[in-house]
């Protein structure tokens, strides 16, 4: 063999060993909602679509395709698969986790890590429609980033009754049989009303969890069956800014004089507080407290109805404009009444990628209703250009006690979809491929 041949069989070998350095970089795609009951999406990202069954075979599997059902008196009023168009979205090259075998990434199971701040969205005012509902119209400004910074974990003492706060490394680890990791977020304590720290959770069992809220006329029952692997893990969502629901309704206007109907209620999102507030898939059975700022009731007799939009009908947008109410429109409204404060206490679980489905059960202005939300994670490899992809998708659930003024007590819930997509960084495949090809064009130089 000519030395010259051996010189570029020495690049060629070069260039593979570059590209196998570089493939231990991986290249992440990833988009997440919440659904909040059945009808409020945050980030809301308008328009929201149908979305195919992830369970029929064929369709493709979907973490963000809610199954969302509401039933009243055990008649199916609303039952479809659907979502915003887009998540909050993230775009970027993520470190291996060094316990991965192979190092790569890429293979179903294979362990995972996800920076801080990998997902973040500040896109100003967001407005959509509510159909068939008491509640017409959304109004949001917020601004969306997962996972946190920090995120605080309980050390059992001594005592055995009482924890200190230790903060866990910063980037989130997800991997399979991560339910019995106590160290990675899933016993997390619980913050009580005091400020202190309750003794930790149990780790969940293997298979199906099933969690249940009782709390009179409501009834709340959250299923986590776990995947063949129970992968999964802990990655708080984050959530700042503010939000308003528009009501309107006949029996609200029954509570008023004839004189100053028709009447619409407002009803504020969000704590008033500047900063981010832990908002899902925080740990297992992880709580956090919040307070609601209080709505107002406002009339629009006479030429003020002129500033109400069209009703829609049940089941479609039409005309355009219809229950598009304008905040700034709403606002100058004779001011009625306050709609009460309320506080609330959610509980948080981890994300999966299993399947969770959520049944609240409620009677609600003497009316029984069902709503069911259930979504479907997944874990599996596809073939890519630059080879093999791998696609993952978890869901979380959570749900809230909100207490307002009255005082009334109600269960609400919210389910976390998360979509991820894993490629091998495309650098490392076009530096393999130049390096074989220069070698196969030396190698016909040398046959010529």
């Amino acid at each position: 063999m000519s030395k010259r041949l051996q010189w570029f069989m020495l690049v060629a070998v070069l260039s593979g060993a570059t590209a196998v350095s570089q493939a231990q970089t991986v290249a992440m795609y990833g988009e997440y909602h919440e659904s909040n009951g059945i009808i409020v999406n945050i980030p809301q990202n308008p328009p929201i679509v149908d979305c195919p069954n992830p369970n029929l075979p064929g369709n493709p599997p979907d973490a963000r395709c809610h199954h969302r059902v509401q039933k009243f008196f055990g008649v199916a009023a609303q039952d479809g698969y659907f979502q915003p168009q887009v998540g909050n979205r993230a775009a970027r090259n993520i470190p291996v986790d060094p316990t991965d075998a192979d190092g790569d990434g890429l293979d179903v199971g294979d362990p995972f890590i996800i920076p801080p701040f990998a997902f973040d969205q500040q896109l100003g005012r967001q407005g959509g429609v509510v159909l068939n509902n008491v509640v017409d119209w959304l109004d949001t400004t917020v601004t969306a980033a997962m996972p946190g910074t920090n995120r605080l974990t309980f050390t059992r003492e001594a005592t055995g009754m009482n924890g200190t706060k230790a903060t866990a490394p910063l980037e989130r680890h997800f991997s399979a049989m991560n339910w019995t990791k106590a160290g990675n977020g899933q016993n997390n304590g619980i913050l009580t009303t005091m400020g202190g720290w309750e003794v930790v959770r149990p780790a969940p069992i293997a298979g199906q969890n099933v969690i249940t809220q009782n709390i009179g006329n409501e009834t709340l029952n959250m299923t986590y069956t776990l995947g063949p692997r129970q992968f999964g893990g802990t990655m708080t969502t984050l959530l700042d800014g503010d939000g308003t629901l528009f009501l309107r309704d006949p029996a609200l206007s029954q509570n008023f004089p004839t004189s100053v109907r028709p009447i619409i209620a407002t009803l504020p999102l969000g704590d008033g507080i500047v900063g981010f507030r832990t908002y899902d898939a925080a740990g297992w059975a992880y709580t956090s407290l919040n307070g609601q700022l209080p709505g107002a009731f406002r009339g629009y007799p006479g030429p003020l109805g002129a500033l109400l939009p069209p009703i829609c009908p049940p089941a479609e947008i039409n005309p355009p404009d219809c229950n598009h109410m304008v905040k700034e429109a709403i606002d100058q409204g004779i001011f009625l009444a306050n709609f009460g404060t309320a506080t609330s206490v959610k509980f948080m679980y981890p994300l999966t990628t299993g399947t969770v489905s959520i049944v609240r059960t409620a009677i609600r202005n003497g009316i029984q209703q069902t709503e069911t939300n259930t979504g479907m994670g997944y874990d599996t490899v596809v073939s890519g250009p630059n080879g093999p992809e791998r696609l993952v998708g978890m869901v979380a659930g959570s749900y809230t006690i909100r207490t307002d003024q009255v005082p009334t007590t109600q269960l609400n819930f919210q389910l976390l979809g998360v979509n991820l997509k894993f490629t091998p960084e495309p650098g490392a495949s076009l530096a393999l491929a130049s390096g074989l090809g220069l070698l196969g064009l030396l190698a016909w130089r040398q046959r010529g």
